[in-house]
Order: C-alpha cells, then structure tokens, then sequence
C-alpha cells in the first residue's frame, strides 16, 4: 500500500482504515513526542507580561498544538497548511468546488 500523506482524506465509503485506526497508529508517536518535551519540563521558553493576562496570549508560544496555528500575517493554519491549501488538496464533493467539512474534520483529527 503506497504512503498515506497527512491530507488523505476518506471521502464516502473508502478502503482506507477508519478514524479509529488512523488514530491507533499515530497516537504511539505523539505519547513520544510528549515524553522528549516533558523531559525539558523546567526550561524557560517565554516571557508572559501583565499585559498578556489582561489582553490575551497573542504571540505567545505557550502550548503545544499542532491542529492550527494563528499567524497575524498569515492567517490561520491547520497542521502547515493554509486555507487555500486546505481548498486545494482536501477531497471535494462529486460537483463541489469546495472541500468537503469532513474532509477538514478528517485533518483536524488527524
């Protein structure tokens, strides 16, 4: 069986193993990657000032997630890829232009 890329989508009724197998396979390498960050568990990585608290965490890196990135440049971003990447790679309906909200989900989750 070829590669899967992290946009292979399932689109209808597919071959391609469900969420919950897609998930089985790679929740062992996020329990590792956790494991490597907690392991520098007492490493300073930022400042937070007063201004944050009050005002939000805009621009600060405090939290490990993958799912989507906000960039006040670029704008958002689902696991690297823009919206219009989303748009061009996601599975599209049979007459649609666009790509189809499960096939988002689909990314998201995985």
């Amino acid at each position: 069986m070829a590669a899967r890329s992290a946009v292979n989508a399932r689109q209808y009724s597919t071959s391609e193993p469900d969420l919950k197998t897609t998930l089985k396979e790679a929740i062992p390498a996020k329990r590792e990657l956790l494991k490597k960050v907690k392991a520098h568990s007492n490493k300073v990585i930022g400042e937070v000032k007063v201004e944050n608290t009050l005002g939000g965490m805009r621009g600060l890196k405090a939290m490990v997630w993958e799912g989507s990135v906000l960039d006040a440049n670029e704008g958002i971003r689902f696991h690297g890829r823009t919206i219009k990447d989303c748009q061009k790679e996601l599975p599209k309906g049979k007459t649609g232009t666009e790509m189809l909200p499960e096939a988002m989900f689909w990314l998201l989750l995985t």
